[in-house]
């Protein structure tokens, strides 16, 4: 019998991703042949795209019905249903022969698209658990992805055929519309669902407005979960670029591709997007397993950032030529490998989670009705966008040949520009909004699963013959044994409390000296003696940058280290303000035969003297107060060797690596745009102009730095465990589409100095908070005290050392790869000019290099922090409290003696003779009850006793 309901199941499972492959199969067919129906039905391209529009305004409005029927009756059955319905539309596109009439015809297939979807879902989510959720979704997109491919292939292949009579587009559709009642035949005969099992139970019948009602009521619970608030606005702006990429086939043709070249092109895409959506799922059952609370999400979080600059190689990067179709596969197939990971590895297991069983048809079909409504707007958008905005004409009447291709090359450009318009924006706003699932998802999965607890608890107490029976419950693995008499369910939410030290300390902030050897600049010439009084000038900077942010860190503590390094961060940006404009403004001019860039260094190195001076005489480091204290003398390779031995303890802290290794490709971006007032000036903006944006800019970073170690501090308080690291995703992340605008997208004319200004300036304000934010206050939580000069030294050693190669990579991508070229002796003035433009663009293609590729690697490379922080900065902790609790023991007059702790404002009498200090590390253990165990939660924040 057990055999016979595995294999009932089985066949089922395969009948209905049967049904998934022609759902999508017949979503695919329309893209396919926008060209060949825009030119039978005589409409543009936002007509086309209005097309798909009331297909998905009537989809999203029957998702409520949906629900209705897959809740009261059995699945299968509406599966099939749903299949004879979009068949029937799908024939009645097939003969359709007016625009009014195709719209009429799509509008009914998203009935059938609307019931099928919410059915399919909520019974592969009802056949797995959270252990191979991920995986069976992975499969369900796969085997919807074959059906596009079988959609796209008839559709781009029969297109320009015909069949005694009948244009190629119209047998397409003929041909998925029998194929799809064959399905729903066989669906309707062969497919069971296990809740309507009539050898097992039978839903009781109620009246019709009651049922209304409990639906209802059902969907306004799911509604008010916050999750699942999160999830549906991500899910707005996240399919918002999958609906914009039914325009892709189309601009494949623009560009010269043949039929069959696009035909295989985006068959290599879905592909692509099968493969990738089966391999997030599996990879996200293996991270939510391994990191239940931020796995799925962190997941999410790389596949919509990676969209972004892959969309930009795509569409604007690679050379609109049909000889190119290796590049644009290439390109395609990345895309679709690793942006299809959000639905099967995140969205549809964690909305298993996060609701009761009975409710997850009802979830599954409010998401599908929320998002279609907005992301039904992308295709007529997209069309809007490349008519309106960015040129896109129709081919006239009576054209040559090679006028049509010329025209066509245009329009591609056109739908380019507006295809990533449609990809890169929403895809960030996506990656945006899932940073807040860190803080909502654990909440509402512990408390469905406590609710889910309870609720089987209470049935088996009524179900029980005696009330001193046993219960036994099935948790996550584990049976659990419950006394009926007395049930208890403890659930701890993270993060409730915050870390608030009480401390009457002394708050410092040093300014941002450093030393410079501008002087010896100032007065020699020759590259030689350049480069080695550079050289000497890195010694300084090497002394003073770890002493200075080291002395911050001692100064602060976790609530306002953030803001203190954001306001270090501004104060070296004043000084960035002043370098910029005395170089700028006085590198025209000359003084008594003196070169202009000369004074300015010589004004520098004067200045700097003058402040060294100052800091000798009245600056105090609080270690070295003659009245307090006195660091013991030892010999120097002792004390070289104790140096070694911190910085290996230091090397090895897996947090340092990843930070370290973050910042050698963060730092990057930063060193190439040095080469930015060159650009500009290449654009042809004035030295005044260029010395304008530029200081702009630098304001920006300033104020952004201190928004951002201000936000830190907020977040680390209200976040303990992630709220730093989103931070610096959202920052470097943010760089990649706004870099992409600025170098790109804007016109090189010098007229749009405005643009080129608030584009700088919004980069500047929100891609400068990792440092302030993130990585020096974490640097200061992760190791003692003793060591923060240490880790700030080696951290600016190992980053300082690669970052140092961005200039000069980013000139030679500029000369070698995209064609820049010197002025030419004796050019005219025009010829200068148009020189310096196609400079300009060469030098804009390398610097997005340097910043879009190294940003996306430091996105990457931040999601690993969410596993090794909290670990690292409660381990450092321990270490400090008990290394303070020893030297306390050891200073007690007497052993008998009490020691006053004060952790988290609560005062604990520890006895000397025994101390104990329990520790919990969040995610090493899963939820496992277990009667003979007593298991307690204390707080992980700990204080720092470096006050």
């Amino acid at each position: 019998m057990k055999m016979g309901i595995k294999k009932s199941e089985t066949l089922t499972l395969i009948l209905v991703n049967l049904a998934g492959i022609m759902e999508s199969a017949d979503e695919s067919l329309l893209p396919g042949v926008y060209k060949e129906v825009g030119a039978a039905l005589h409409t543009d391209p936002t007509g086309l795209g209005s097309l798909s529009l009331f297909r998905s305004i009537v989809q999203t409005s029957c998702y409520p019905l949906a629900a209705y029927l897959a809740t009261r009756h059995n699945r299968a059955h509406v599966v099939a249903l749903g299949a004879f319905l979009w068949a029937a539309a799908t024939f009645l596109v097939a003969i359709s022969s007016t625009y009014v009439e195709v719209a009429v015809s799509r509008g009914l297939n998203g009935i059938g698209l609307a019931i099928v979807i919410p059915s399919v879902q909520s019974l592969v989510a009802d056949s797995t658990n959270e252990t191979n959720r991920g995986t069976a979704f992975g499969w369900l997109q796969l085997t919807g992805n074959i059906g596009s491919i079988i959609g796209g292939l008839l559709s781009v292949l029969l297109a320009s055929t015909s069949f005694m009579g009948i244009a190629g587009w119209r047998i397409a559709f003929h041909l998925v519309a029998l194929i799809s009642v064959v399905v729903g035949v066989l669906v309707r005969l062969f497919a069971n669902d296990p809740r309507f099992d009539e050898a097992t139970a039978q839903i009781p019948h109620k009246p019709f407005w009651t049922e209304v009602k409990d639906l209802n009521t059902e969907a306004k619970s799911v509604i008010k979960i916050p999750t699942f608030q999160i999830i549906v606005a991500q899910g707005v702006a996240g399919s918002f670029p999958g609906h914009a990429l039914s325009f892709c086939p189309m601009w494949l043709e623009l560009i010269g591709f043949s039929h069959k070249k696009v035909a295989f092109l985006w068959t290599l895409y879905i592909i692509a997007c099968s493969l990738g959506g089966l391999f997030g799922g599996k990879m996200g059952d293996i991270l939510g397993q391994r990191y239940p609370n931020s796995g799925r999400i962190v997941l999410a979080q790389i596949s919509s950032s990676s969209a972004i600059p892959l969309a930009a190689v795509l569409l604007l990067a690679l050379p609109y030529d049909p000889s190119t179709a290796f590049m644009h596969g290439f390109v395609l197939f990345s895309m679709g490998l690793v942006t299809k990971w959000c639905a099967p590895a995140t969205n549809n297991p964690i909305f298993a989670e996060i609701v009761p069983v009975k409710s997850r048809t009802c979830i599954y079909a409010l998401d599908r009705s929320f998002e279609t409504v907005l992301a039904a707007f992308a295709p007529p958008m997209v069309g809007l966008l490349a008519q309106r905005v960015f040129g896109y004409k129709p081919i006239r009447n009576g054209s040559t040949s090679s006028e049509e291709i010329e025209t066509d090359r245009k329009n591609a450009a056109s739908l380019a520009k507006a295809l990533y318009a449609a990809i890169g924006i929403p895809f960030t706003i996506c990656f945006l909004i899932y940073s807040l699932l860190h803080c909502t998802y654990p909440r509402d999965r512990d408390r469905t699963q406590m609710q889910t607890l309870i609720e089987s608890e209470m049935q088996r107490m009524e179900d029980s013959p005696s009330v001193e029976e046993y219960s036994r419950i099935h948790v996550l693995g584990s049976d659990v044994l419950w006394e009926n008499e007395r049930s208890m369910i403890e659930v701890d939410y993270e993060g409730d409390e915050s870390l608030d030290f009480d401390e009457n300390d002394e708050k410092r902030l040093i300014p941002h000296e450093l030393p410079d050897s501008s002087n010896v600049l100032g007065e020699r010439g020759g590259t030689h003696k350049v480069a080695v009084s550079r050289g000497l000038n890195g010694i300084g900077l090497a002394i003073v940058i770890p002493s200075v942010q080291s002395l911050v860190a001692d100064s602060t503590n976790e609530t306002n280290r953030g803001t203190a390094f954001g306001w270090l961060q501004l104060t070296g940006n004043i000084g960035s303000i002043i370098g910029g404009l005395l170089s700028v403004l006085l590198a025209s001019t000359s003084f008594m035969g003196i070169a202009g860039w000369r004074i300015a260094f010589h004004l520098v190195a004067l200045i700097s003297v003058i402040v060294g001076v100052l800091v000798r005489l009245f600056a105090n480091d609080p270690r070295f107060d003659e009245a307090t204290a006195q660091i013991p003398h030892k010999p120097f390779w002792t004390e070289v060797k104790d140096l070694n031995t911190e910085a290996k303890s230091v090397i090895k802290i897996p947090t340092f690596q990843i930070i370290v290794a973050q910042g050698v490709a963060g730092s990057f971006p930063g060193h190439a745009l040095s080469f930015c007032p060159m650009w500009l000036e290449l654009i042809g903006f004035s030295h005044k102009k260029v010395a304008f944006l530029w200081t702009f800019y630098i304001i920006a970073c300033s104020l952004g730095g201190l928004f951002g170690g201000k936000m830190g501090d907020i977040l680390g308080q209200r976040y303990p465990n992630s709220g730093r690291i989103v931070l610096a995703q959202i920052s470097s992340s943010s760089a990649i589409p706004l870099a992409a605008v600025l170098l790109l997208a804007l016109p090189y004319d010098p007229s749009t100095a405005f643009m080129h200004g608030f584009v700088l300036f919004s980069m500047g304000l929100v891609t400068k908070w990792c440092a302030p934010a993130t990585n020096n206050p974490i640097f200061a939580e992760i190791v003692p005290v003793k060591s923060r000069t240490c880790i700030y030294a080696l951290d600016r050693s190992f980053e300082t050392v690669l970052a140092a190669f961005a200039p000069p990579m980013v000139g030679l991508l500029a000369q070698r790869v995209f064609g820049y070229k010197p002025i030419r002796n004796g050019s005219t003035s025009s010829e200068e000019i148009e020189t310096d433009r196609k400079n300009a663009a060469s030098l804009a293609k390398a610097l997005y290099a340097a910043i879009g590729i190294p940003f996306t690697i430091c996105f990457l490379i931040y999601s690993l922090l969410h596993c090794t922080y909290p670990r690292d900065r409660d381990r450092t902790q321990m270490q400090t409290l008990i290394e303070s609790e020893m030297q306390r023991m050891e200073d007690s007059p007497s052993v008998e003696e009490y020691s006053r702790i004060h952790v988290l404002g609560s005062d604990v009498p520890w006895e000397n003779e025994r101390s104990m200090i329990e520790v919990d590390y969040e995610g090493d253990e899963s939820l496992d009850f277990d009667e003979n165990d007593e298991k307690r939660l204390i707080p992980h924040e700990l204080p720092d006793s470096s006050k």
